[in-house]
């Protein structure tokens, strides 16, 4: 399967599946000449699943002017309120964007606001994969972070091409688990949702939005009164190139190897070009 969307839309609109090439060429150019740029991706068939639905992950980067580029290290779950079938065309059940499973009948009827914390995924990790010993912590950051650092250098040359001063942007990036626990780039959004359909977000987003000020906003226009016990930044730089200003140069991003695309070690399908059927057997299916 194919996931075919508009570049310059979100919250689920335009977002189509298809099974071949053919009617993926007969829905860009035949039923919508007008739009002139679409991503299409390959369908992550088999997701890993929280209580048999789907979910993705959505975390903020922060990029600035001078190629600065920030990672928050909270971000949170987005779920499905319909137990996921491949065979099911209802988009509430592949669809987990906030804005169209708000619609649905199903909504908030498992999570309030169909929305989980880290805390909640290693609840469930613990509880039904712990023979893997998996760490929330581990098992994302250090590869969300390489995608995340992969993604802004492609796009470098595009970005602040008037070489504006002082400027920046958050953007919202959604990622998915297959059932190896490997991580999947889904996109990346422009004004991703701030909205807070439960008590986690209502904490969660203010806190984010302030970290993001502090790093962007306060080192230009310093603030008049700070609070005696402020609680640290939850930003984390990630990447920065050497400057004067800035300091020496980050990088977080780790060699390109296999081992970090299939976190464990176990589900890796091939040792060199033999295949392990006894392993692949034994992985973690869907969980419906």
């Amino acid at each position: 399967m194919w996931l075919v969307k508009p570049a310059s839309l979100n919250q689920g609109r335009g977002i189509e599946l298809f099974r071949n090439l053919r009617d993926i060429s007969e829905f860009i150019f035949n039923k919508n000449p007008q739009t002139k740029s679409w991503v299409v991706q390959k369908y992550v068939e088999q997701p890993f699943l929280f209580n048999g639905r789907k979910f993705d992950i959505r975390v903020w980067a922060v990029v600035t002017e001078d190629y600065r580029i920030y990672f928050y290290k909270y971000g949170y779950l987005r779920t499905s309120s319909a137990v996921y079938d491949l065979k099911d065309k209802n988009n509430f059940v592949h669809l987990t964007n906030q804005c169209l499973q708000v619609k649905g009948e199903g909504y908030a009827l498992h999570e309030e606001g169909n929305t989980l914390n880290y805390d909640d995924l290693q609840r469930y990790l613990n509880e039904h994969f712990g023979q893997y010993n998996l760490k929330v912590e581990e098992l994302l950051f250090p590869r969300i972070k390489d995608i995340i650092i992969d993604t802004f250098l492609c796009v470098r040359k595009k970005m602040n091409y008037n070489n504006r001063e002082n400027c920046f942007e958050l953007f919202g990036f959604d990622f998915l688990l297959d059932e190896d626990f490997r991580i999947w780039l889904i996109e990346v959004n422009y004004n991703p949702f701030l909205g807070t359909p439960n008590e986690y977000m209502k904490t969660l987003v203010p806190h984010m939005i302030n970290d993001m000020l502090k790093i962007v906003v306060d080192p230009v226009l310093k603030p008049k009164f700070v609070p005696e016990s402020e609680r640290p930044n939850d930003f984390e730089l990630i990447y920065r190139e050497a400057s004067q200003k800035h300091g020496p140069a980050v990088n977080v991003r780790r060699p390109f190897t296999m081992d970090l695309v299939y976190p464990v070690q176990e589900l890796v399908p091939f040792i060199g070009k033999v295949l392990k059927p006894s392993i692949r057997a034994s992985a973690p299916r869907r969980q419906n």
